[in-house]
């Protein structure tokens, strides 16, 4: 894995090419945060609160949500922050659950790669820089072998 730190913002992928996965973070209380994408695209956040009103246990800490906004860019919600950040709450991040996540898109992403039917030619992952030092170290034990582009 290549860990490429990028000043600007995740709203603009460094890389055109190939199949690009960006990764948000989510909180498994029905909250929306991430509205420079909804800028963008309506359909990760109308899956994350669809999944939320209607089947709560896809939004329970440690699951993964991807939405293909086009053939080769998907956005996945990761459901790895318990609530808000608030004066009770300091650090909604669970890091066992952001774990989880990110093993199951590395499994996803194996997959496209692997597919002979849905093989893409090259995968890079896209993703906010986050305050958590320990959030490099589980993008660089899960996504091993596939570029990761973090922004901000």
């Amino acid at each position: 894995m290549a860990l490429h730190k990028i000043s600007e913002s995740l709203t603009h992928p460094a890389i055109e090419e190939g199949t690009r996965v960006v990764l948000l973070i989510c909180s498994n209380d029905g909250i929306w945060k991430a509205k420079h994408i909804s800028k963008m695209y309506d359909d990760p956040e109308d899956f994350y609160n669809r999944q939320f009103r209607y089947a709560r246990s896809r939004n329970k800490l440690g699951a993964v949500q991807w939405v293909f906004v086009e053939q080769h860019f998907a956005i996945v919600n990761l459901i790895a922050e318990d609530g808000q950040r608030d004066l009770l709450n300091p650090s909604p991040l669970d890091t066992k659950a952001l774990e989880r996540c990110f093993n199951r898109v590395a499994e996803g992403c194996h997959g496209l790669l692997d597919s002979t039917e849905t093989k893409v030619p090259s995968l890079t992952l896209h993703m906010e820089r986050n305050k958590d030092e320990r959030v490099e170290d589980l993008l660089a034990d899960a996504f091993w072998d596939i570029d990761v582009y973090v922004y901000g």
